[in-house]
């Protein structure tokens, strides 16, 4: 990816000129990016790369906030975890508390546990 954007900017082309495989010979490459749906993911992380922010605008982009949905599905997921057994203590009374980065440790957490 930051050789992509290394020789967009070299040869001063746009994001547009990035193109798949695919594009030429119906050949399925990039074939996890295709299957997975991320093309425009990863225009946009090219994008970025070629456009690198400052420390404090990378910070900022970072600053995430979960909405009450997010939260109250999480504490649904929780309290089947916990029903299932997949997760040995019932969580879901502290999600209104947590910190959005607690939130989605304990998310991967129950993720992983899942896989």
């Amino acid at each position: 990816m930051q050789y992509i954007a290394k020789l967009l900017k070299e040869f001063k082309w746009g994001i547009e000129r990035v193109k798949q495989q695919y594009d030429w010979s119906k050949k399925n490459c990039p074939h996890r990016i295709r299957i997975e749906g991320r093309w425009n993911s990863f225009l946009k992380r090219i994008e970025a790369a070629m456009n690198p922010e400052t420390k404090k605008e990378q910070k900022e982009n970072l600053n995430m906030t979960l909405t009450s949905t997010a939260k109250q599905d999480l504490k649904d997921l929780l309290k089947e975890t916990h029903k299932r057994g997949i997760m040995k203590v019932d969580h879901s009374d502290r999600v209104s508390s947590m910190t959005d980065s607690e939130a989605l440790g304990l998310l991967i957490s129950v993720v992983k546990r899942t896989l």
